[in-house]
């Protein structure tokens, strides 16, 4: 049995809480229901969704290495297709499907009655999200993440043999990788940088590297190293070098937690708060964003206070996680009933290992 990594429970709790709140902040402000919150403070939050976009790229490669970095065999890419298509693909058909089929009700009729058929195959596949810029598909749920990680996950079997001939190697391909988006310019495909998985690969190649070798988190002379090299980085004005500065300051920021998780770690508590919040993440990441687009329109409150717009904040980010655990558990049993797998805590985690 494998080790239990804290720190990266605290990230990928820490990155989609603040994913929710991002998104929370920008429907409210675009359904004008944040009189109250029209303050700096929102407008840096919503800011460092390029940084939260790197801790979950970093996140990824790092659990990925952790199950597969010290094993001696080469990876079965049949058993290790198999559960990337575990992770990620029941749980997201399963809270399409309820999405879909609540607004077939709710409207009085399909959702996406314009779009031929076959275009579904782009939901099937969870592509939808990543491709919408470019062609039109039936999304719903997921965003672009989801294509986008899953085309990382392609390319770790390939990182992960660069990496057992040489470490350094692998961090540099990935380097030379990044850098050929900046001169085809993705944009002319209608995408960017950001989403991007050739742009990214270096940040994900970060994380196969840090778990190696910071399986324990970074020291405390480090951890305040990486926290006033960030401090100083956020005083650095915006301009062209806002993607490459974003991407030093998510390793920053993985760095700096994976520092301060030891000293969290030490609460029962918060052990196992981090824990449940990590485990029922997924399902509360492919609800929240159009949870968010559908009920703040029609039934969000305007709070009259700065502490009334937090609080109604916080309660619907606990109900999003409320609604993941739920969606977690019923996918669960349907894998159970469907394919005769007995739900385990680690399949359960869904995205635990991305």
């Amino acid at each position: 049995m494998r080790k239990r990594i804290f720190y990266l429970d605290v990230v990928r709790s820490i990155a989609l809480t603040m994913v929710i709140a991002i998104h929370y902040n920008l429907n409210m402000t675009i359904h004008n229901l944040d009189t109250a919150a029209r303050i700096p403070f929102i407008t840096q939050l919503n800011g460092h969704g390029a940084i939260v976009q790197s801790l979950f790229v970093i996140l990824s490669g790092a659990a990925l290495m952790l199950v597969y970095g010290k094993r001696e065999k080469s990876i079965h890419l049949g058993e290790y297709a198999k559960k990337r298509i575990l992770s990620i693909y029941p749980l997201f058909w399963v809270t399409y499907i309820i999405l879909f089929v609540f607004m077939t009700v709710y409207k009085g009729h399909t959702p996406f009655r314009g779009i031929h058929t076959w275009r579904y195959i782009y939901t099937v596949t969870a592509f939808d999200g990543w491709l919408l810029p470019i062609q039109q598909t039936p999304y719903m749920i997921g965003e672009w993440f989801l294509g986008f990680i899953i085309i990382l996950y392609c390319l770790f079997p390939l990182l992960l043999a660069i990496y057992r001939r040489s470490p350094a190697g692998m961090m540099i391909f990935a380097f030379l990788v990044a850098c050929i988006p900046a001169l085809y310019e993705p944009a002319r495909l209608g995408m960017s940088l950001y989403t991007s998985p050739m742009a990214r690969l270096f940040e994900f190649a970060f994380g196969m590297l840090f778990i190696m070798h910071y399986e324990d988190g970074v020291s405390a002379k480090q951890g305040v190293v990486a926290a006033v090299l960030l401090a100083l980085l956020y005083n650095v004005p915006n301009g062209p070098w806002n993607f490459p500065l974003n991407v030093v300051m998510g390793i920053l920021w993985f760095s700096v937690i994976s520092w301060v998780s030891r000293y969290l770690e030490k609460s029962a508590v918060i052990r196992n708060f981090f824990f449940w919040t990590s485990l029922y993440s997924y399902g509360a990441f492919l609800f929240h964003h159009y949870f968010l687009q559908f009920y703040l329109p029609r039934y969000g409150i305007a709070p009259q206070t700065l502490g009334g717009f937090f609080l109604y904040g916080m309660v619907l980010i606990i109900a999003i996680y409320g609604v993941g655990y739920l969606l977690t558990k019923l996918t669960g049993v349907l894998v159970k009933q469907i394919l005769h797998m007995k739900p385990s805590r680690s399949r359960e985690r869904l995205a635990g290992e991305g």
